[in-house]
């Protein structure tokens, strides 16, 4: 397996003969395919070849019915989800605990004929259940091209040849999240659990602001928060109309968050 030598994100540079994509600027636009379709039962199997403190969330990976060979470049979006998820012919999963996705580690996905995804990490094995998700979103009885967004911490990952022995996987969170020992819970957090979080710290007045936020939203913030700091503080002041108390207590309680 290689990645497609030209459909990818504009912050992606592709090496060691198009088999290591490496996102060389900021925490998005890092979305990569397969350079070819594969079938059910066949694992896609990439190394985590660096990783950065500096963001949070990690990769993203799924599967698409769009030939890569047909997707304008320029047309890519920031993130794999929401913004291609949202869309047919797309289904992606996130890996949220970061203490997973570490240098060296191995992660291995693969799907079934009856719309099951299954990985491994690293030998830790997990199932993503398709909660209707697979096959509402892709056909599995058309081809499905690897898809891979190198998001958040996750810097660049290599392609590597598939385990002989298959791997048994455990199930999981119907949902396709980890079970919650072995995630990052804020960045799945609901809308009312943003809420509550809110309250908790005592900042009410947010609530309504942020509103429809979850833990999506969240981590995006955090993210920008680590890129700039200084204009995420201008930004959130004027939007928010935070005054710097208010501010300070936000940015510390996010980053309690996403940096424990």
């Amino acid at each position: 397996m290689k990645f497609h030598n030209t459909c990818h994100g504009k912050h992606i540079t592709l090496s060691e003969e198009a088999t290591v994509a490496t996102r060389i600027a900021r925490f998005h636009h890092g979305i990569v395919f397969g350079d070819h379709p594969v079938a059910p039962g066949e694992r896609v199997t990439f190394e985590i070849r660096s990783t950065t403190p500096e963001y949070a969330g990690a990769l993203r990976f799924g599967f698409t019915n769009h030939n890569p060979d047909t997707i304008d470049p320029q047309s890519l979006p920031q993130y794999v989800i929401p913004d291609l998820t949202k869309k047919q012919g797309y289904w992606a999963s996130a890996v949220n605990d970061q203490r997973l996705i570490k240098e060296g580690v191995t992660f291995s996905y693969f799907y079934t004929a009856e719309n099951i995804v299954k990985y491994s990490i690293d030998h830790v094995d997990g199932q993503v259940a398709s909660d209707n998700k697979l096959e509402s979103s892709v056909n599995a009885r058309e081809p499905m091209w690897p898809l891979i967004d190198v998001y958040g911490t996750t810097t660049s990952v290599k392609f590597v040849a598939a385990p002989v022995a298959a791997i048994q996987c455990r199930g999981v969170r119907g949902n396709g999240e980890f079970t919650p020992s072995q995630i990052s819970l804020a960045s799945n957090w609901t809308e009312s659990d943003v809420q509550e979080w809110l309250k908790k710290n005592k900042m009410d007045d947010l609530c309504d602001l942020m509103e429809s936020y979850d833990g999506e939203h969240l981590e995006e913030m955090y993210n920008q928060y680590c890129e700039d700091r200084r204009n995420f503080e201008k930004d959130m002041k004027s939007d928010y109309q935070m005054n710097s108390r208010v501010y300070l207590k936000f940015t510390v309680a996010l980053g309690k968050l996403f940096k424990e």
